[in-house]
């Protein structure tokens, strides 16, 4: 069975090429996402440690998690700034 691709060759291979692309970003993008849950993974093992070590102030706990995840946040979006230039 002959089927004709109604592309043709140079639209296939930009095609090709931008599809490409697109699975980069999201490769990049779904890296970040895990390098992001590692680093929480690693923030709320910091913070269970903390809690069950020394008696520490809830406040004074919730203030550490949130400025380091704000650190983490901050650093994965500068990366994608870096790249983006």
């Amino acid at each position: 069975m002959n089927m004709i691709n109604k592309k043709t060759n140079e639209s296939f291979l930009g095609d090709l090429f931008m599809s490409k692309f697109a699975v980069n970003d999201n490769i990049k993008n779904n890296n970040m996402t895990i390098v992001r849950n590692i680093a929480y993974s690693q923030i709320n093992k910091i913070n269970k440690k903390i809690k069950e070590e020394i008696e520490v102030d809830n406040t004074l706990l919730s203030m550490i998690d949130i400025n380091m995840k704000n650190a983490i946040n901050k650093i994965i979006n500068n990366y994608k700034l870096k790249l983006q230039q």
